[in-house]
């Protein structure tokens, strides 16, 4: 199994309650897509740590094997897993799509994985934005230090792709209010990490009934 076949498993992995995206592949394919992933300039940690969690679930040696496997390479390069990885695509839940999606929505909406951060903020963090551009595309910018968000020209690392709610594209008129969700979403429960950045409208202007799902998990927090 390729890292690129991985990657694609993660790209298409539009239903937030489905938990275990490798649920159906051996343990000898997630090693060798994700020990390819790390191997890039810049490490995908993401695939490599969704890897993990699906290894570490099984209960039998092989599974301990390859675990152990990806993990030390992991920890080889000079990085760690993304232990806040699951509860943060967990709070996806919370959210909902209010638009029909549409073939004339321009807007998406994108998240990136930055370094940098203190080890209480669990090391890593997120970057949260919306463009009109591909999310390939603007990535490149901010790491270009085109229009860039903080600390991204340096820090920033790759586009996490589990994350990245909503898939379909989104109205211009509300691309902020849904960029603000999924920011107020990745907050939640974080304590240990992800510290989040990037540009959030506050509550107070959303649209009314607009996630009051989520709206009812912050009033609780």
């Amino acid at each position: 199994m390729t890292w690129e076949k991985l990657s694609s498993i993660i790209k298409n992995w539009t239903n937030v309650w489905d938990e275990r995206p490798f649920v159906q592949l051996q343990a000898s394919q997630l090693v060798k897509g994700s020990i390819e992933g790390l191997s890039f300039t810049t490490p995908d940690l993401e695939t490599a740590t969704l890897a993990l969690f699906e290894l570490k679930i099984r209960s039998s040696a092989r599974a301990e094997a390859a675990a152990k496997e990806i993990e030390t390479t992991i920890y080889s390069i000079g990085h760690q897993p993304i232990h806040w990885l699951m509860q943060a695509r967990k709070n996806l839940q919370l959210l909902k799509y209010h638009e029909t999606p549409n073939d004339q929505y321009t807007n998406s909406i994108y998240v990136i994985l930055r370094d940098g951060y203190t080890e209480h903020n669990g090391r890593y963090g997120l970057y949260v934005g919306e463009t009109s551009k591909t999310v390939g595309e603007r990535f490149a910018q901010h790491l270009s230090g085109i229009d860039a968000g903080r600390g991204l020209q340096g820090h920033g690392m790759q586009l996490m792709y589990s994350l990245m709610w909503p898939w379909q594209k989104v109205p211009g008129a509300k691309r902020l209010y849904y960029e603000s969700a999924l920011h107020k979403a990745l907050e939640l429960k974080n304590e240990n990490g992800p510290k989040v950045s990037g540009n959030a409208e506050v509550i107070d202007n959303w649209p009314k009934r607009f996630q009051r799902k989520l709206l009812r998990e912050l009033a609780e927090n």
